[in-house]
């Protein structure tokens, strides 16, 4: 028997078998796409919200965000280099400390002390 055949001469038994494969079908669809967004919101994405917002509805994998957030760091951290190499984060000279036992070094103490940094 083919489909044809059971669709024309036993058309009810043909519905109900269409309607649980449509079913089944349906209820596979939603666990796979549930799996999908768990996935993907397992990922660590701290500072990438945007793409893991991207990645819910475009229908990336958890995968797929992974390397879209290692190819976002990494060019970060490309233009953290270009700028460091070009003088952008040169290092401030610190200052001295004041003198023990001047009157400077003892209003910062004070300071600090009134703030509660200093026990």
């Amino acid at each position: 028997m083919d489909r044809a055949t059971l669709q024309n001469e036993h058309a009810a038994l043909f519905a109900e078998v269409l309607a649980e494969g449509r079913a089944a079908g349906a209820a596979e669809a939603v666990a796979e796409e549930r799996a999908r967004i768990a996935g993907v919101l397992a990922v660590p994405a701290v500072g990438h919200g945007s793409l893991v917002s991207a990645a819910l509805t475009d229908g990336s994998t958890a995968e797929q965000l992974s390397l879209r957030i290692l190819q976002a760091e990494q060019t970060q951290r490309d233009k953290h280099l270009e700028a460091s190499a070009a003088g952008a984060n040169k290092p401030v000279q610190a200052s001295e400390a004041p003198a023990e036992g001047t009157e400077e070094a003892r209003a910062l103490i004070g300071a600090a002390v009134a703030a509660g940094s200093v026990a």
